[in-house]
């Protein structure tokens, strides 16, 4: 299964970020004891997933289109969601809203990019736009064509929109420093004793 990145500046692969978000959330529960006045923090990403048509070959010997291969489902990042929260319980309460309308959003954003050609060039130009109309009309063409063969490459199937196991984590706070008073009057009556003691000699 192939997997692909998007909105992250890192480029990271699909799978080797969620290996690293779940590795740090179960190290930290490790090396961290969890106080029960621990706040917690919970994170999830979502995404979509989509199969590429497959190209078309010709069979030379017959003149004819052979038969098509399917081809391997991809994943594309579609947004990182993360919320904090006095208990578990009631961060992944809060969470599950926010996912079900970002797989809204990225099932809108599948079907745009990868159900139709001309719906794939459309938001393309459109996000180009500025830029499209500052170029002359030699360049501007080849930018128009470049941007027609990557959406026929993206051409596909929506799978659907899902989202990844969500890691959570406890959040120790500092707990309240115990006020020194007993200390300081200790200290305070034994220094009256030396005093007596030093008068006596």
């Amino acid at each position: 299964m192939n997997f692909q990145t998007r909105f992250l500046p890192w480029r990271c692969p699909y799978h080797l970020y969620v290996r690293a978000l779940a590795g740090a959330a179960i190290c930290y529960s490790f090396v961290s004891p969890l106080p029960s006045y621990a706040d917690s923090t919970c994170q999830v990403d979502v995404y979509y997933e989509w199969r590429p048509d497959p190209p078309v070959v010709e069979d030379d010997k017959k003149g004819k289109a052979a038969k098509r291969e399917p081809l391997s489902s991809r994943k594309v990042f579609w947004t990182l969601l993360s919320q904090a929260g006095k208990t578990t319980d009631e961060v992944k309460a809060t969470l599950e809203r926010f996912i079900l309308l970002e797989e809204s959003k990225a099932q809108k954003e599948c079907n745009l990019l990868h159900s139709s050609l001309a719906s794939c060039m459309s938001s393309k130009l459109k996000a180009h736009g500025g830029m499209l109309r500052s170029l002359d009309f030699s360049s501007r063409r080849l930018i128009e064509e470049a941007i027609t063969e990557e959406c026929r490459t993206q051409k596909g199937e929506c799978i659907g929109a899902n989202h990844s196991s969500v890691v959570c984590v406890e959040i120790k706070k500092e707990e309240p420093k115990p006020e020194e008073a007993e200390g300081a009057t200790d200290k305070k009556g034994g220094d009256k004793k030396g005093g007596k003691g030093d008068k006596k000699k």
